[in-house]
């Protein structure tokens, strides 16, 4: 027969985070009545042998000394409880200890706090991405328009002629000879022992076999001065081609297609986070450029891409990096120039651009008290959206009076009323017009001698009235 035991567990440090020291002792008594004598307590002695101790499902066997048992070190994270079982001997039969709960915080448990700051940086940078891309993509479209330019001096007459000229000058822009057309770079490195700021770039331009070749990078830096430091590295790898009128496309078009690299280095400051991010947004893009008229022009483009967040950011608690990266897609139509209709001139002024990231999850390495764990952040979807619509109409009033005095080819008169609106593509915007007129005159006044003069009148919100007068002298 064996005697009952009791195990009693008290700790003398108890835990807060993964990285405290924690210590506890448990003690391993005879289980006894006030009426057992003391001579029979003395001769059972002090159970002996091995105690079990459970931190929630993990055991560690250590042997008493003296009936008791002292436990020092770091306790993993989580919410468990640690109990005591004392596995017994040939005197004192087994027993346990009432279990103590406990609550280790480890590098994930500071994740609500900073999760909001977290995922704001995340959208941010994802923003800048997408503003990046569409920034280049409208870059390669603008220089894409000059290859049109042989096509734009053609569609000028509509008579027989025109017809021949338009022949010959496509047909020169398809026989150009293949090489290298334009090469320009620079660089400028600035420093004042403070601050400092670095400029490089380079385009290039080839042509082969009828398609025209482009590439441009720049970098960009700044350090110092107080600021965050920044790096900007980008390059554009473009070809075009100018496809002549046929059955299919009845006016030249201009097709081409552009891949798209960008990087963007820097400090970032948000709530108690603070650390750096860079940004790579990746695009690939078709584009087409033709002529409306023979001095308006529509552009077009469309593609896809993805934008990749690195973020290296702490506080005084914890370490939080993460990379994701979120797939977008990219559109975006224009109108360059104006058409005029006898008296009447009509700019458009339409610029759209739309590009459209995707939400996620973006998976977090959190380090703290020398141990790394792993959280989630789930990320809204952003767009970014540049809208412009600003038509103006000019009436050339002059050219409606027909007048006989205005046929003196000694003066050189214009009246041009104008009107101008900003049509609004964004929720909240009001629509804004305004109007004016532009007036010039010039006239020679003695031999070699001229009389430019001009006035300017618009009204948009706030009356606009300029003035100029000026005499030109020839020697």
């Amino acid at each position: 027969m064996r005697f009952e035991s009791r195990v009693e567990l008290s700790f003398t440090s108890e835990p807060n985070t993964v990285g405290d020291v924690t210590t506890f002792s448990l003690t391993a008594m005879p289980d006894v009545i006030d009426a057992t004598p003391l001579a029979t307590q003395a001769a059972r002695g002090v159970p002996s042998g091995d105690v079990l101790v459970y931190f929630g499902r993990t055991v560690q066997r250590d042997a008493l000394e003296d009936g008791s048992f002292s436990w020092e070190g770091s306790l993993p994270p989580g919410a468990y409880e640690v109990r005591a079982v004392y596995v017994g001997n040939d005197v004192y039969a087994r027993s346990q200890s009432a279990p103590t709960s406990v609550e280790v915080l480890g590098p994930s448990s500071f994740l609500e706090d900073v999760a909001p700051d977290v995922q704001a940086l995340l959208e941010e940078g994802t923003r800048l991405g997408l503003e990046r891309t569409l920034e280049a993509l409208d870059a390669t479209v603008r220089h894409a328009r000059d290859g049109l330019t042989p096509t734009t001096t053609s569609t000028t007459s509509a008579d027989s002629s025109s017809a021949d000229t338009t022949s010959a000058d496509t047909t020169s822009a398809d026989t150009m000879s293949d090489g290298v057309e334009d090469v320009a770079y620079d660089a400028s490195v600035t420093h004042d022992g403070r601050e400092g700021t670095a400029d490089v770039f380079l385009d290039a331009t080839a042509r082969l076999n009828g398609v025209r070749l482009g590439i441009d990078t720049t970098y960009t830096a700044t350090w110092g001065g107080g600021t965050p430091s920044s790096g900007t590295w980008s390059a554009r790898l473009h070809a075009d081609r100018l496809l002549t009128p046929s059955t299919l496309l009845p006016q030249d078009v201009l097709a081409g297609g552009v891949v798209t690299v960008d990087r963007t280095t820097g400090d970032v400051e948000r709530g108690s986070l603070a650390g750096r991010r860079n940004v790579t947004s990746v695009a690939l893009a078709a584009y087409a450029v033709t002529p409306l008229t023979p001095n308006l022009t529509v552009d077009a483009y469309g593609g896809i891409g993805f934008v990749r967040v690195g973020l290296d950011v702490e506080n005084d608690d914890v370490t939080i990096t993460t990379t994701p990266t979120t797939p977008h897609v990219h559109v975006g139509i224009g109108t360059t120039g104006s058409a005029t209709w006898g008296a009447v001139t009509f700019t458009p002024r339409l610029a759209v651009a739309m590009a459209h990231a995707t939400s996620g999850t973006a998976s977090l390495a959190m380090h703290a008290f020398d141990m790394t764990e792993t959280g989630r952040v789930t990320t809204d979807a952003q767009t970014v959206v540049r809208a412009a619509f600003d038509p103006t109409l000019e009436l050339d009033a002059l050219d409606l009076l027909n007048a006989t005095w205005l046929r003196d080819r000694t003066l050189d008169v214009s009246l041009t009323p104008t009107l101008t609106c900003s049509v609004p593509l964004d929720e909240g915007e009001a629509l804004a017009c305004g109007y004016g007129v532009r007036t010039t005159l010039a006239t020679p006044i003695a031999v070699g001698t001229t009389l430019d003069a001009g006035v300017t009148y618009e009204r948009r919100n706030v009356h606009d009235l300029g003035v100029r007068l000026s005499i030109e002298r020839r020697y």
